[in-house]
């Protein structure tokens, strides 16, 4: 039998279903843009200004791989999960995962090159999961999936490495 005493211990819920997050690099709410509504944009290690809009498929929780695992590792991740989010909305809890995952977006973004993160969207999404890993598992969180929807620049540079290559062939 449980028992529950109201003066020394508090019950709170936990969602633990699965939450899709639309990552916005950069996050285009109470950006610093113009009067004409001018967006910002994140630049490249070579210079090229870029806004990448992805999404990403989270849990709070331990992740899938710990279910036959030790019951001691997946409480682990509940403790962690439930001191962060424990007190949180559902929608407080999406925001902090979402600028986790943005500003780790953001840092890869800085450290690749325009082409590279142009031509080969896999490896650039599974960078920003790798990296932000190490951040969402210490707040008790997994990924599932993590995907670049979208790549823009406002100089033309995307269109003008496409027209590069189809001049080559």
């Amino acid at each position: 039998a449980n028992f529950f005493l109201p003066c020394c211990q508090m019950v709170q819920l936990l969602d633990l279903s699965l939450m899709t997050l639309k990552v916005e690099s950069p996050h285009m709410s109470g950006h610093f843009g113009g009067p004409g509504g001018d967006d910002i944009c994140v630049y490249t290690k070579d210079g090229v200004p870029v806004r990448v809009n992805s999404v990403a498929q989270v849990r709070i929780g331990p992740p899938p791989e710990l279910d036959g695992g030790s019951g001691d590792e997946k409480e682990r991740y509940l403790r962690s999960a439930a001191s962060i989010f424990g007190d949180l909305s559902r929608e407080d809890c999406r925001a902090v995962i979402t600028q986790t995952l943005e500003g780790h977006q953001r840092s890869m973004i800085g450290n690749m090159y325009a082409k590279e993160l142009l031509m080969d969207r896999k490896a650039f999404a599974q960078e920003v999961n790798r990296s932000a890993t190490v951040d969402l598992i210490g707040m008790g969180v997994w990924v599932t999936s993590f995907v670049i929807q979208d790549v823009k620049d406002d100089n033309e540079y995307i269109s003008s490495l496409g027209k590069a290559e189809v001049a080559k062939k």
